[in-house]
Formats: structure tokens, C-alpha cells, sequence
């Protein structure tokens, strides 16, 4: 990820980068993209309104999903990836607002006993 430009460390540049969001992320996408609206107590953000128009610039999915106008500010999802060491690995993904500021935390966990949970073991063995 330090290989990548700070601009382009976003899940939303991700998603609807170069090539089109997989199948599999397209719910993934529909979130991100709602979510992203619910920043609108923001209209003067110049940074939000760059993002936005970059994405429907090179993104027909995001400019499909940002018109079609749906809000919800996320709280919990699950997402699916595949770790170069790892494999593949599923992480309930937590959102936690944090008072006083327009920031969240964001914590992954998996289940414990899951495969998911014993390959996070094995990751923080490795890095150990």
C-alpha cells in the first residue's frame, strides 16, 4: 500500500479504478457509494466533489450508482479478499464514528474458529 499515491489510497478508487468493480463487489460498491453520500452535510467540500466527479468520469457503474441517490451511512459489512499470504479471507468490518471528529474507525474481525479466524492467526504467527 506505501507503493501507492495517498490520492489513490481509497476503497472508493478501488472499486471503480481502472477496470470495473467485480461481480462479487458490486453490493460492496452499492455501500461504498451510499455511504459516500451521506457525506453530503458537506456540499462545499472541494475534495468530496473532486472524488465524485473523477469517479464519473472513468466509472459507469459509479455514475449509475451515484444517481440513483441512495444514502446509508455504514455501520457494519462483511467483506471478502484474498490475502497474497493468506487467501482468501472473510472480515466483518465494524464502523465506529469517533466524537468530535468527521472520522471513523474501522475494525476487521472474523469469527472465531472460522477459517478466516485461523488464518489471521497464522498471519500474526508470521509477523510475529
Amino acid at each position: 500500500m506505501s507503493e501507492t499515491p495517498p490520492r489513490e489510497r481509497n476503497t472508493l478508487r478501488w472499486l471503480f479504478g481502472e477496470q470495473a468493480a467485480p461481480a462479487d463487489k458490486l453490493q460492496l460498491a452499492r455501500k461504498c457509494v451510499a455511504d459516500l453520500r451521506a457525506t453530503g452535510r458537506y456540499p462545499g467540500d472541494a475534495d468530496i466533489r473532486t472524488l465524485v466527479d473523477d469517479l464519473k468520469e472513468r466509472s459507469p457503474l459509479f455514475a449509475e450508482l451515484w444517481a440513483t441517490r441512495d444514502i446509508e451511512v455504514q455501520r457494519t459489512l462483511t467483506k471478502h479478499m484474498t490475502h497474497p499470504i493468506a487467501g482468501p479471507i472473510e472480515l466483518d468490518c465494524d464502523f465506529l464514528p469517533i466524537a468530535g471528529a468527521d472520522q471513523r474507525l474501522v475494525l476487521y474481525t472474523a469469527a472465531p474458529g472460522t477459517p478466516s479466524h485461523k488464518a489471521l492467526q497464522r498471519l500474526r504467527e508470521t509477523f510475529a
